[in-house]
């Protein structure tokens, strides 16, 4: 089953719904784009390492699905920042700050998509076996 998704989280919450392993390759193979792919790269390549315990303390948008000021398809060039990568932010409160202002603005369904990768946790219903499954290249060198 083919869905429109445009938001980052409504591929997780779909693929939650799934009932196979088969299944769930294939709809994620079905919806690849560019932000999936980075965001599950930033998520379960281990180059990208982390500082943070815990992020920054913000108010969730509660906007409905596609009021949001923006979304991870549009934000996750930016996660590189609070990542240790040759453009992470040194000054501690001006990466704070950007993380809080970005966890403001993506809807709510997508803040704990964000909050596990900035924290290098496993992502919400999307394992790194399943990433792995579904795109086996995926940490390749690059």
């Amino acid at each position: 089953m083919r869905t429109q998704a445009e938001y980052i989280g409504e591929i997780f919450l779909h693929t939650s719904k799934l009932k196979s392993e088969q299944e769930k390759i294939e709809y994620l193979r079905m919806v690849e784009n560019l932000a999936l792919i980075s965001l599950l790269k930033f998520a379960y390549d281990d180059k990208y390492t982390t500082n943070y315990k815990e992020v920054p303390e913000y108010e969730s948008d509660d906007s409905p699905l596609g009021y949001s000021i923006s979304g991870l398809h549009k934000e996750y060039s930016r996660i590189p920042y609070f990542l240790n990568t040759n453009i992470y932010i040194k000054n501690d409160k001006m990466r704070n700050r950007k993380l809080r202002n970005i966890l403001e603005i993506i809807h709510w369904t997508e803040t704990p998509i964000l909050e596990a990768i900035i924290l290098k946790k496993e992502l919400p219903h999307i394992s790194k076996d399943l990433a792995i499954k579904a795109f086996p290249n995926l940490l390749m060198v690059s």
